[in-house]
């Protein structure tokens, strides 16, 4: 039941990995974008909120990433038995859960990250640091 769970717990945080990067390369819609090409006096708040949030998907993302890593590689140095070669439902089922557990700690932490990252961006903005 480890091996399958370490095994599909990797597959998991993979694809969570890659969401939260995903959603961070999407983030930008086609009015900032338009706003961030653009040449102007002041400052943008949403513009600001937005790329704290991406920035925040991006470590979580490689977070994830180097999780998956880890858990991949502790089953490649992981001696192999007769008995591993089979798939355990258990720990499939196990490994979903902890994945989807592990899905919403980070959407909180991720949203906790871009909040104190937006409001850091704009105490600067409106210091006029920038």
């Amino acid at each position: 039941m480890l091996r399958t769970f370490i095994q599909t717990t990797a597959l998991v945080l993979t694809l969570e990995a890659s969401w939260f990067l995903l959603i961070c390369n999407l983030g930008l819609d086609v009015k900032t974008i338009a706003e961030l090409s653009a040449t102007k006096w002041g400052y943008n708040l949403n513009v600001a909120r937005t790329l704290a949030k991406q920035n925040a998907d991006s470590w979580i993302g490689f977070a994830l990433l180097l999780i998956a890593f880890c858990f991949q590689l502790a089953n490649s140095l992981w001696e192999m038995r007769w008995d591993d070669f089979s798939v355990n439902r258990k720990g499939v089922l196990l490994a979903i859960l902890v994945g989807l557990v592990t899905l919403f700690v980070c959407m909180y932490v991720s949203k906790k990250m871009a909040d104190k990252k937006s409001n850091a961006v704009a105490a600067i903005l409106k210091n006029g640091e920038a």
